[in-house]
Formats: C-alpha cells, sequence, structure tokens
C-alpha cells in the first residue's frame, strides 16, 4: 500500500467520511479501505462496536449491583419448607381440638363413672346394711330360742330334784 494513500485513508477515517461529499465520501472510504487491503470498517461501525462494548459493560455492572442478595441456608430451609407449614398448622389444630374434645369425653365420662360409683356405694352400704340387720335379727332368734331352751332344760332338771 502506498504511504499517501494510507495518510488520505487516515485523514478521511478521522474525518468520520462526513466531510463536505457526506454519502459519497463515506463510499469513497469504503472503496479506499478495500484496496488498501483492509476490512470494511467505517468510523461509524467503530462508533457503533464502542458504544457497544460500554453499554454491555454498564449492563453488566448494573446486573452485579442490582440482583437480589444471596439467600441464607436459613431462609433457603424456610421456603423449602413452606409448603408444609399451612399443613403442619392443619394437623396441629386438629390434634388440638381433637385432645380437647376427647378430653372434655374423658371428662364426661370421669363424672358418669364418679356417680355410678357414688350410686354403687350407697347400694352396697344400704345392702350391708339391710344383711347386717337380718343377721343381728336371726342372731337375736336364734340366741332367744337357744336361752328359752336352756331353760327349759334347767326347768326340767330341777323338777327332778325338787326344785320348783
Amino acid at each position: 500500500m502506498n504511504p499517501e494513500a494510507s495518510s488520505a485513508l487516515g485523514e478521511r477515517a478521522r474525518q468520520g467520511g462526513r466531510g463536505e461529499a457526506g454519502y459519497e465520501g463515506r463510499l469513497q472510504l469504503e472503496r479506499d479501505y478495500e484496496e488498501a487491503g483492509r476490512t470494511t470498517a467505517t468510523p461509524d461501525l467503530l462508533e457503533f462496536a464502542g458504544a457497544f462494548v460500554v453499554g454491555a459493560l454498564v449492563g453488566a455492572g448494573l446486573m452485579l449491583l442490582l440482583r437480589p442478595r444471596r439467600k441464607s441456608r436459613t431462609e433457603r430451609i424456610r421456603d423449602d419448607l413452606a409448603p408444609y407449614r399451612k399443613k403442619m398448622r392443619e394437623s396441629a389444630q386438629h390434634a388440638r381440638r381433637s385432645f380437647k374434645e376427647g378430653a372434655d369425653a374423658t371428662t364426661e365420662i370421669a363424672e358418669a363413672l364418679g356417680q355410678a360409683g357414688r350410686t354403687l356405694i350407697q347400694g352396697l352400704r344400704e345392702e350391708i346394711g339391710d344383711m347386717i340387720g337380718s343377721a343381728r335379727e336371726e342372731l337375736s332368734r336364734t340366741i332367744n330360742d337357744q336361752v328359752g331352751q336352756a331353760m327349759a332344760v334347767v326347768r326340767r332338771g330341777n323338777r327332778h330334784k325338787g326344785w320348783r
């Protein structure tokens, strides 16, 4: 490549092909690049590539700055167990209600058993009292009969001896 063409090419690249010629100047610049054996890279393309790189870097930086903080192990476990919390709470409430109902039922049964026990004890007292009363009467009759028989024997024995 000729040094004169290279310096003219560089000069036009610095101007961006936006000289007085405008669009025609840009086309000429591209032709000059191709003649020089370079790939076509217009200043607009370079500006676009630079803006793209700067935009990508700014976007990546903002993404890193604005991303949410990483959750702690406790938070992750809590989030994993979140679906089960409602079921566990409902089960606990059901167990509490069942326990309360069971406790209430147990209290009612205990009261009924206590009343039945008191009635049974009262019935046993009366029955035992009747049995003791009838045994006392029977013993009294038996003793009276025995005493009567003993008195009869004594009277008969006294008659034989003459005592009357």
